[in-house]
């Protein structure tokens, strides 16, 4: 059975080997959780049949495939009353019981008549007592207040005048505002609702991490947008919908929303769309992005960061880029297993409360053809599953310090073309004007890798019969390497990208 989880990887890794194969010696970075709720928005605005082309590419359809409990509890039904027919067919008719004989008639015996009762003598009931009357209370009249002593002309005194009481404000009523409608998006069990319980879930604002979401459906003004879907846009995908001048005004449009996305990402996000990005026959707009940063269980020393060399694959042997190298000696969960016919090293470096994990992946061999085979062969099972293989061994790592951040058209590397064109566009369930296509879908994920977080640990100290301890696996990551970045409770992919060469 597909799991959103399972269903949110195998998205993630088809879109990072489009990505790979047109970008094969650039940094990658995106955000599949954040991109799907873009997608499942759109899937939500559309059609039966446009809907289930999205659900498609998000591999969506296999978790509605596999979860059917009501069919399958009718076949059962089915099959017990089948096997029931038969068992009334092949068991022998009951034999006709007797008849039963009727008595003889007999004359009724008579009745013995009762006897007559003598009442018994009743005593006379005594009068009732009438109740003695109480005196109505009486309240006590209140004494007169002196009035306030008026100032003599010559009196200097100072008179002090009292405010009034404010007056206690009434209370708020606790049923519901009439004027706000409340619609019921979809059913509880749906795959929609589904989803916004994890992206609320990523959306709880914590202390140990930064995850910012910039999502946001702009419609040019003379689109009508249905409320309902105005509604679920903000309650099932946290994405706000609003009517823009994207005609008239392109220019000033574009400014508002790069300043927008920009205040969302904490500054790090800038200019998200260029100059002459969508001309003035627009219609639909949807910006996707995010930005990350966390504090790690246990932090760098920023005294041991120093600036190293860095081998980029596709490049002269005699050049070479130097990079911030962050070391940490400690605890990991780590090893060296076998990946797509790859000797690859991984390490689980966890962030603070073990809400997320950071996980590396580098090839043994440091040459692009190692890289290009893991990234060939990467399944969504390496993304969910690798810890089983890795076990708490001493680890010499060493990191870049890096910051990745990388825009793309999405709609041009899925495989959906019907949404961009006016002809076959379906937004039916968004809008009640005809011909609304959407003109761009544009995602930008920004992450920052530091030396931040918790307090070095106290050192345990070993016993003396102790036997000597291992030399500690050395895992650099001095060339080109994968990453991504997971959130534990949901097992949703925050980030997946792939670190080529310092910028």
């Amino acid at each position: 059975m597909t799991t959103l989880p399972e269903a949110n990887a195998k998205f993630a890794v088809d879109l990072f080997k489009v990505l790979a194969t047109e970008h094969q010696c650039d940094n990658l970075v995106f955000s599949p959780v954040n991109l799907t709720a873009g997608l499942g928005l759109l899937a939500y605005a559309s059609g039966c049949e446009q809907a289930d082309q999205i659900e498609k590419v998000l591999h969506w359809d296999e978790v509605k495939e596999c979860d059917k409990p009501r069919s399958r509890s009718l076949g059962h039904s089915t099959t017990r009353l089948r096997r029931a027919q038969e068992k009334v067919e092949t068991c022998p008719r009951p034999r006709p019981r007797p008849e039963p004989t009727k008595p003889e008639a007999t004359c009724p015996r008579p009745r013995p008549r009762p006897e007559p009762t003598k009442p018994e003598p009743t005593c006379p009931r005594p009068r009732p007592r009438p109740e003695p009357t109480r005196p109505e209370p009486t309240c006590p009249k209140p004494r007169p207040r002196p009035e306030p002593e008026q100032p003599k002309p010559c009196d200097k005194r100072r008179v002090i005048h009292r405010p009034a009481p404010c007056p206690e404000p009434e209370p708020e009523p606790r049923c519901p505002r009439r004027d706000v409608p409340c619609y019921e998006c979809e059913e509880p069990e749906g795959i929609h609702t589904a989803f916004s319980k994890i992206l609320a879930t990523l959306n709880e604002p914590s202390s140990n991490y930064t995850l910012s979401f910039a999502n946001k459906l702009y419609g040019n003004k003379d689109i009508a947008f249905i409320q309902k879907f105005l509604y679920c846009a903000l309650k099932l995908y946290l994405t706000e919908v609003e009517n823009a001048d994207l005609h008239n005004a392109p220019e000033e449009v574009r400014r508002l929303i790069n300043l927008w996305v920009e205040v969302q990402t904490h500054g790090k996000i800038k200019d998200l769309l260029p100059k002459d990005s969508f001309d003035c026959l627009a219609q639909l707009l949807l910006v996707n992005a995010l930005y990350f940063k966390g504090q790690w269980e246990v932090k760098f020393d920023k005294e041991l960061t120093e600036e190293a060399p860095f081998y980029p694959h596709h490049a002269d042997e005699k050049e070479c880029h130097s990079v911030q190298l962050m070391h940490r000696k400690g605890v990991y969960n780590a090893g060296t297993i076998d990946l797509c016919n790859v000797q690859v090293q991984v390490v689980e470096i966890p962030y603070k409360n073990n809400e997320l994990t950071f996980v590396l992946l580098l090839p043994v061999d440091c040459n692009a053809e190692a890289l290009e085979q893991l990234e060939d062969g990467l399944s969504h099972e390496h993304l969910l599953d690798l810890s089983c293989h890795l076990k708490a061994i001493e680890v010499d790592l060493a990191i870049p310090k890096f910051s990745s951040e990388k825009s793309i058209e999405a709609n041009e590397y899925l495989n959906l073309l019907d949404l961009t064109d006016h002809e076959k566009a379906d937004f039916s369930g968004a809008t009640t004007t005809e011909g609304v296509a959407l003109t761009q879908l544009v995602h930008d994920a920004a992450i920052e890798i530091d030396e931040e977080g918790g307090e070095e640990p106290e050192p345990v100290p070993c016993p003396k019969d102790r036997r000597p301890r291992r030399e500690p696996v050395e895992i650099w990551a001095d060339h080109p390497f994968l990453y991504y970045i997971v959130h534990n409770s949901t097992q949703s992919i925050i980030a997946l990208g792939r670190f080529a060469k310092p910028e």
